[in-house]
């Protein structure tokens, strides 16, 4: 790797390399068949030159031998063609970050089958001719056999078949643990500046692995206590996922995980390394899934993105904002930058996942299907350039905060049915209503004061400390809204919490089943989940773009619209919460339009504000074809008069007056449109030229 310097916040590097990591601009390069067969120094010379000409500072490699393990008997040969990838991205200043399942290995069954896709390039037989042989489990790998390395499904006492088409490497395995470091570090001495080692979970069926002899003896070791056998034992124990032992198993799960990665971030250091680690997870608070996420607590992060994979953009982005809100908190507290990763299909998709991200106050990481649509991304460069600060240097103007907890995630047996409701359910109304959001965790209490109202939304799984934080958050005069539930659970000890319990810990008489308590010099407000009933949306999934029949991600429910008197509740709930905030709710339009989604940001220090405005109204409406497709275009209505919005300005700028507003589009380039603005002493009053709105419009604000 070359000269690179670690300096506070950012990486910097010299010879004209991009030093700010918040102005990285990131893209996909791609090494599959032909550039890894037939292509030669001068196609990544022209390659490298375009991606950097089109305004890229950043790339990420993606690659048909995305499953690298599958390759293990051609890991020099693909060493050998990064070696030139690198170099060609060097020359043109762009970084590069290698990214590679760091486990996933196809079943030989799946080697040139036509029946069976793994979702991206297939490696072709014509090239990889010794595939299917070298990926049987009986074959040899760096000495060891190669099946011992996989993980073992409980249920069955073997390795099994997971979705990918693959079986999975056990990263709790010695031998495993041994030959990828060996295979890291030939990698770093091609010169790469990052790595991100993708897919490290446990991908069985559910919570089937992993049962092999390493994960059993290291379990052993933690806890004291014996997996059951495979077989019968192991299909009861994995379906009672409030027992004990079942619960300690979960978190030895996550915390082997987590300690994967520090020995990643180890080896390379001690090798004398300095890695840039970007990376990114599909789902985090909108579906806790059964292989163990541990996004939150990456050891090594240096941009955290979240991936909107497996949806029709359409109609999946209100589930999509919620992750976006979610990667903005690990973001805001480590101070990196928040990203968004789509894969639009259309140009108009695309740029409605660009207005999205830039109202997540997110950097947009597009790879769309069609090549074509990066010359759109060219242009999305020069705005962002051209108004960096307002769109990605600001604080977001947020005074309502949804308390969150990875673990509590992870060991909550009714997260996906009970719990994920209010912060999916919640987090979709206030988003869609205009209640500025954001969430907030126990990674960084001293933030907690940054917000007027923390709603706790029934986690189970607490710490005793969690809860009496956000006690004295209430007592020191905040609003927390408590969902039941919340807290029923003692993480450190796995067992339940009792009401008395919980009432000491708060420092409030008594649990009442609802209503408000005074603590201190603020309130505790106990609400029940069933008082407000909300559907919300999950991701719309349908097969491939000639498919309409849409169904829930994941899940055998068919995707729907949300009923009329569904938004009804969803306003109800936005108007209980506004109702608790001084100020209501911060973000009032004279236009009564859902899904005309507004944020408003501030400079710390100076005396300047924004409102970012994005157009996905009516993209929550049927369209004119019967079911949901994922051509389906995106409406972006024209408007015709201006619209009043009134914004409360942050408490620090509530003495202070602003005179000028200026509103910019991507579509008139850096032409500015005059905002006439009344300075209300805490609220601005704009009137903003919606009939120059076309997907996304920044107002800058002094």
């Amino acid at each position: 790797m070359r000269d690179l310097i670690a300096t506070g916040d950012f990486f910097m590097r010299k010879n004209g390399f991009e030093t700010d990591a918040f102005k990285a601009s990131w893209r996909f390069i791609r090494y599959d068949d032909y550039e890894i067969f037939e292509a030669d120094e001068a196609f990544w010379d022209k390659t490298a030159k375009e991606i950097a000409e089109a305004g890229f500072t950043h790339v990420m490699t993606f690659s048909n031998t995305h499953f690298r393990w599958s390759f293990y008997a051609h890991w020099p040969m693909l060493t050998g063609v990064l070696r030139k990838l690198v170099a060609a991205c060097h020359k043109y200043g762009l970084y590069v970050v290698e990214h590679h399942s760091a486990n996933l290995i196809y079943v030989p069954e799946v080697i040139g089958a036509e029946n069976k896709s793994v979702g991206w390039k297939s490696p072709s037989i014509s090239y990889w001719k010794t595939l299917k042989q070298e990926v049987d489990p009986d074959a040899v790998c760096h000495g060891v056999r190669l099946g011992s390395m996989f993980q073992v499904d409980g249920r069955i006492g073997r390795p099994h078949e997971t979705f990918y088409h693959a079986h999975i490497m056990c990263h709790n395995n010695p031998d495993y643990m041994r030959i990828y470091k060996e295979y890291l570090a030939s990698l770093y001495e091609t010169g790469i500046d990052g790595i991100m080692t993708d897919d490290v979970q446990f991908l069985a069926e559910g919570f089937a692995s992993c049962a092999c002899p390493h994960c059993r003896s290291k379990f052993y070791a933690a806890t004291g206590c014996e997996l059951p056998e495979s077989g019968e034992a192991w299909e009861r124990f994995i379906a009672n996922e409030k027992d004990e032992l079942f619960i300690k198993w979960k978190k030895f799960r996550y915390e082997s995980i987590v300690v994967f990665h520090q020995e990643i971030k180890k080896h390379y250091e001690e090798l004398g390394y300095k890695m840039m680690r970007p990376n990114f997870a599909a789902t985090c608070v909108s579906w806790r899934s059964p292989w163990g996420g541990i996004f939150d607590e990456l050891p090594a992060l240096d941009w955290a993105f979240i991936e909107h994979c497996c949806g029709v953009i359409r109609y999946s982005w209100p589930e999509y904002i919620v992750e976006s809100i979610h990667c903005n908190m690990m973001a805001r507290q480590r101070n990196i930058p928040a990203m968004s990763l789509y894969y639009p299909k259309t140009r108009d998709t695309q740029r409605l996942c660009w207005a999205l991200s830039l109202y997540a106050n997110h950097r947009y990481f597009g790879d769309p299907e069609n090549l074509e649509l990066y010359e759109d991304q060219a242009m999305f460069h020069r705005f962002e350039e051209a108004h960096f600060e307002a769109l990605f240097k600001m604080k977001p103007n947020v005074r309502t905060a949804v308390w969150d907890s990875p673990r509590g995630r992870e060991l909550d047996p009714e997260y996906n049915t009970r719990s994920r409701g209010v912060l999916c359910g919640w987090g979709q109304a206030m988003t869609r209503f205009n209640l500025p959001w954001t969430m907030t965790s126990a990674a960084k209490t001293e933030e907690y004061d940054d917000f007027k109202l923390i709603i706790v939304p029934g986690t189970t799984f607490m710490h005793d400390k969690e809860i009496a934080d956000l006690a004295a958050f209430a007592a020191r005069g905040g609003i927390l809204v408590w969902l039941k539930g919340a807290g029923s659970w003692n993480i450190d000890s796995i067992t339940t919490r009792n009401d008395s319990e919980l009432a000491r810990l708060l420092d409030v008489p008594e649990i009442p089943d609802k209503g408000e308590v005074k603590t201190g010099n603020g309130r505790i407000i106990f609400v029940r989940q069933e008082d407000y009933p909300l559907h919300y949306l999950k991701r719309c999934s349908v097969k491939d773009n000639n498919d309409r029949d849409a169904f829930d991600c994941a899940e055998p429910t068919r995707w729907r619209l949300l009923t009329q008197e569904e938004l009804v509740k969803c306003r109800e709930l936005v108007d209980f919460i506004a109702s608790l905030l001084p100020d209501g709710a911060g973000v009032e339009c004279e236009m009564d339009v859902t899904d005309l989604l507004i944020s408003t940001a501030y400079l710390e220090n100076g005396n300047a504000m924004a409102v970012k405005i994005c157009n996905a109204v009516l993209t929550q409406s049927q369209p004119e074809e019967p079911g949901f497709g994922a051509l389906d275009p995106i409406p972006f209505p024209e408007f015709e008069n201006n619209m009043t919005l009134r914004v409360l300005k942050p408490e620090k700028y509530y003495e202070s007056r602003f005179s000028d507003a200026s509103a910019y589009t991507e579509q008139l380039g850096n032409q500015p449109i005059t905002v006439d603005m009344r300075d209300c002493g805490r609220y601005l009053e704009l009137e903003v030229p919606m009939s120059k709105l076309h997907e996304f419009m920044l107002i800058e604000i002094k």
